[in-house]
């Protein structure tokens, strides 16, 4: 007898090919998501990469002052700029005078201390706000606090996760003032009234720091004393400009305000 195929209905072999042309359509679809998902997490990490990326050069900064590496400083710090800076913001927090933007509500003793004073604070921000000078400063204030009792432990691998989180915990503030210019803010580890506002400029693929005040604040968080450039002034967030502390001198300041003026 001759042998009988069972042969699919036409109708079964439509419902195959429907369900084999939906299994390509999904994979086609699984693909694509699964390269858009991908996309977004390398944005994702770039992102969170490039958040965090000043961060740590601060924190690199610190650490290369800490431990005298003055080659490594030499290449990320601004450093005409940065003694502009600590001049404009070091003169009056040593001399004790609250605010000397406002020149007519200081006592004629105050106005004397900081006419006479700031040429003082001047050459020492000169002489000792270097590559090779800045971390023996560091080295002489560790010792004090030794011979006072206040111990500070060795950097070493093991305790690199403390002192991150002891840095970490000091910040007080970090914002982007563009998406070039990065501005921190963190408190001093043993006189947590003392606050050092570092500006932080990207340069290629690399932060720099190109500014540092240092002011007072009160217990409840104050400012009571500051540089006479402490603010980001509503001038500067409309030129779209760095805050005053990135400038080198006020050409730039005045040449803005008076092309503002003849544009009014």
């Amino acid at each position: 007898m001759p042998v009988r195929h069972n042969r699919p209905w036409p109708q079964s072999r439509a419902l195959l090919g429907s369900i084999n042309h939906g299994r390509a359509a999904f994979q086609r679809v699984l693909s694509v998501m699964k390269r858009v998902c991908l996309a977004l997490l390398i944005l994702a990490l770039a992102g969170a990469t490039y958040v965090a990326s000043p961060f740590v050069a601060a924190f690199r900064i610190g650490e290369a002052i800490k431990a005298g590496d003055s080659d490594y400083l030499t290449g990320k710090i601004e450093w005409p700029s940065v003694r502009n800076s600590l001049r404009h913001s070091l003169g009056p927090v040593a001399l004790g005078i609250p605010d000397p933007g406002l020149e007519e509500d200081l006592t004629y003793w105050q106005r004397f201390k900081l006419r006479l004073g700031q040429g003082s604070v001047d050459r020492i921000v000169d002489a000792y706000v270097t590559p090779e000078r800045l971390p023996q400063l560091f080295t002489l204030g560790r010792t004090y606090r030794e011979l006072t009792g206040r111990v500070v432990p060795e950097r070493t691998l093991a305790n690199l996760p403390r002192r991150i989180a002891e840095t970490w915990s000091r910040i007080k503030r970090g914002v982007f003032l563009t998406p070039t210019l990065f501005e921190i803010e963190a408190e001093d580890r043993f006189a947590p009234e003392r606050r050092y506002v570092g500006v932080l400029r990207l340069q290629g693929n690399e932060w720099r720091l190109v500014a540092l005040t240092v002011k007072i604040v009160s217990p409840i968080g104050e400012v009571v004393q500051a540089g006479a450039y402490d603010e980001y002034s509503e001038y500067d967030e409309e030129l779209g400009a760095p805050p005053p502390e990135v400038y080198a001198d006020d050409t730039h300041r005045q040449q803005g305000q008076q092309e503002t003026a003849r544009e009014d």
